[in-house]
């Protein structure tokens, strides 16, 4: 990609547009690999916010599958069964997270097997209970939090192009100053894996112009 324009731009400003919004330093510089940058702090958002959303939407989801599925007062009720024995004061501690901090109460209810009892197709077999409201509860909820690692990759990009179309920038505005071209950084991005374990690959390389 040529770069086009020839006249000295301040390295200071040049870092400090990118910073700001990434590829206007390049493009302050007369340099067309701005749009790139541009392009991938667009699409970064756009995850971020889609990916966001999502997490928002499968919370509200499995809350609400909770709250019709699961029920305090059948799960007290069965303390007794077997297989459904629990310590005392759970069912305080319980109350608590409810009145209190919501997120810890939906994670009891995913995580303690203790709470088992209270789905309403709870089937104890011996010392064992089954639940397949449970396990979609659980699969629900594993959903939210991968669309919710994945909003986070996403504004780690976002963080990652500022800062390297910033230096990049400030590069080209200083190989300028002195007469020259200063080698490129160039930054990109892949996510992979699925929904359960998602990954994120960042490249920085450099280019010479």
């Amino acid at each position: 990609m040529t770069d086009g324009g020839s006249s000295p731009r301040s390295p200071r400003l040049s870092f400090l547009f990118s910073a700001i919004l990434p590829g206007t330093g390049q493009l302050y510089n007369g340099s067309q690999r701005g749009y790139v940058y541009l392009a991938v702090e667009a699409m970064a958002w756009f995850a971020r916010v889609s990916y966001k959303d999502a997490a928002d939407r499968k919370e509200a989801d499995f809350r609400a599958f909770a709250d019709r599925h699961w029920d305090f007062d059948q799960w007290v009720g069965t303390r007794e069964d077997p297989g459904c024995g629990w310590a005392d004061g759970t069912d305080q501690q319980l109350l608590e997270y409810r009145e209190s901090d919501l997120n810890q109460y939906y994670d009891e209810l995913a995580s303690g097997t203790e709470y088992r009892c209270g789905w309403d197709d709870a089937v104890a077999s011996g010392n064992d209970v089954t639940s397949a409201n449970w396990d979609d509860y659980r699969d629900q909820r594993n959903k939210a939090s991968s669309f919710d690692s994945r909003a986070g990759l996403a504004l780690g990009a976002i963080v990652l192009n500022r800062l390297v179309s910033a230096v990049d920038a400030f590069r080209i505005a200083r190989g300028r100053e002195v007469g020259g071209e200063a080698p490129s950084l160039r930054f990109t991005s892949e996510l992979e894996g699925d929904l359960r374990s998602p990954m994120a690959t960042f490249r920085l390389t450099k280019e010479l112009p």
